[in-house]
């Protein structure tokens, strides 16, 4: 899973620079096709508490989570970018973050 964990969190920091730098409208289209891996990421994160988390916390996680998805959901049905840039790079990336090894963090 590791390795998932980090090609989606590449994807998603890709698709923010290169629709900020080439002035490029299709965020949501490229924000799309990484849906499968988003659910996939979400279903591994919701199963159960593998991590050693305490209860409270990994409760309060798996909502936010689910807020996150939420919003990605009414981005896409909305055509929102803003909302779905949102999501990804100020929401699912945190938890990405959570699982990515630290060379990989500097790296980027």
């Amino acid at each position: 899973m590791e390795e998932k964990i980090k090609q989606l969190y590449e994807d998603i920091n890709f698709i923010g620079f290169y629709c900020t730098y080439h002035k490029e409208g299709t965020y949501i289209e490229k924000a799309q096709k990484l849906i499968p891996q988003i659910e996939e990421f979400c279903r591994w994160f919701l199963e159960e508490n593998k991590f050693g988390i305490e209860e409270d916390l990994y409760v309060a996680l798996k909502r936010n989570l689910i807020d996150i998805l939420n919003d990605c959901m009414q981005a896409l049905k909305e055509r929102d970018r803003v909302l779905m840039m949102d999501a990804l790079e100020q929401g699912l990336v945190e938890y990405l973050r959570l699982f990515m090894p630290e060379e990989c963090l500097e790296e980027s």
